[in-house]
């Protein structure tokens, strides 16, 4: 059997989930589509309207009469069967797609929050029973309510075995992900062992992302601001914000970010580390760290690269345990970055060798899922 293990995959959740497993007493607080007057399909949910995203479209193409985009994933049988063909993957991670437009960090009422996340998690662990081996899910949590997030982090671990976190790059709230307000959290992960993935979405973006008011309605720029920028934050943010070596249990990842842009990443942080308290002293808020940079990202981060991405070989050079590989299957980007070459094209890369192929695909993985 293929052993290539997807890092980022999706299910098209609907939002009859929500009606189905949430708690009755919030049933009537669940998200809604609204078709507003130009047409766009939008979701309501707890008064924000999504996408946000200035001039997007919206989710009519995904959600609408006649969806543009393929639905039949949502069954687990097919998409094993998919697996075993032309996805030929052993292993899916599964996020959500409406489930990261704001349900992990915007909704203000803790209840409502909580409640929405585990009807989610109830979803997904149903939807992964069919093989816990292959379909490995990746939780909602109430990240802008930390305690909430803690206890329904523990509730999924138990009644799902779910044990990777998926969430968006940027910070609910404008506090940083290292900020002490979110230590329950990363407390229960490092006991647990759960792992975060942040995947960002230009459906659902965080009000608060960079680009997307600057940039508007200009895609390009705002996929870049979104994915790429974002998650170079976030990383830069449990690095040098102290959060990677006070849990040093947790593993935090990226995906749909691409990798061309590690090596010099990686680089510019080692370079510029100690700088702010050479030029400040006491007053530049530099963590003291035991590791450089690069070190906590070897250690305890993963990024998934494209099978299209013309950069693979030097993000692995710069964090050889780092790097896995992803389609985005079934969204439309992965026809343009993933699914048209597939996981075992990255094999055929004439810059990889059997060996470091091996890694990528498999072994990198498996420690990330583990």
């Amino acid at each position: 059997m293929n052993q290539c293990i997807d890092s980022d995959t999706h299910i098209y959740d609907n939002l009859d989930i929500w009606q189905k497993f949430v708690d009755p007493k919030l049933r009537d607080r669940i998200p809604f589509w609204k078709t507003d007057e130009s047409g766009r399909l939008l979701m309501i949910l707890d008064e924000q309207v999504y996408p946000t995203v200035p001039g997007h479209p919206g989710f009519g193409r995904l959600y609408g009469p006649k969806p543009e985009v393929d639905h039949t994933g949502n069954d687990p049988q097919v998409r094993l069967k998919y697996m075993d063909g032309d996805g030929a993957a052993d292993i899916h991670v599964i996020f959500p797609t409406l489930g990261l437009a704001g349900f992990p960090g915007s909704i203000r009422d803790p209840e409502l929050a909580g409640g929405l996340s585990r009807a989610y998690n109830r979803y997904l662990g149903e939807f992964c029973s069919a093989d816990r081996r292959r379909l490995v899910g990746t939780m909602l949590l109430p990240v802008n309510h930390p305690e909430e997030a803690a206890a329904e982090m523990k509730w999924a671990v138990e009644n799902t075995s779910m044990k990777i976190v998926g969430l968006p790059p940027t910070p609910p709230g404008d506090l940083p992900w290292s900020h002490p307000s979110r230590d329950p959290m990363w407390r229960m992960a490092n006991e647990l062992g759960v792992r975060f993935s942040f995947h960002e979405t230009t459906t659902g973006a965080m009000t608060n992302a960079v680009g997307i008011h600057r940039y508007r309605t200009h895609w390009p720029m705002v996929y870049l601001c979104t994915h790429v920028l974002e998650a170079q934050l976030a990383f830069t943010d449990v690095i040098l914000g102290g959060t990677l070596e006070r849990f040093p249990n947790i593993m935090v990842g990226a995906t749909e970010a691409h990798v061309h842009w590690l090596p010099g990443w990686l680089r510019l942080l080692d370079q510029q580390f100690g700088a702010g308290t050479k030029i400040w002293s006491t007053q530049s808020g530099e963590f003291s760290l035991k590791l450089m940079p690069s070190e906590y990202f070897r250690r305890q981060c993963f990024l998934a690269a494209f099978p299209r991405d013309s950069m693979i070989r030097d993000a692995y050079d710069a964090a050889p345990e780092s790097i896995t590989v992803c389609t985005d299957y079934p969204h439309p980007v992965a026809s343009v970055y993933g699914i048209a070459k597939g996981l075992p094209g990255v094999a055929s890369d004439p810059t990889l060798n059997a060996d470091i192929a091996r890694r990528i695909l498999v072994d990198n993985a498996r420690r990330f899922i583990a």
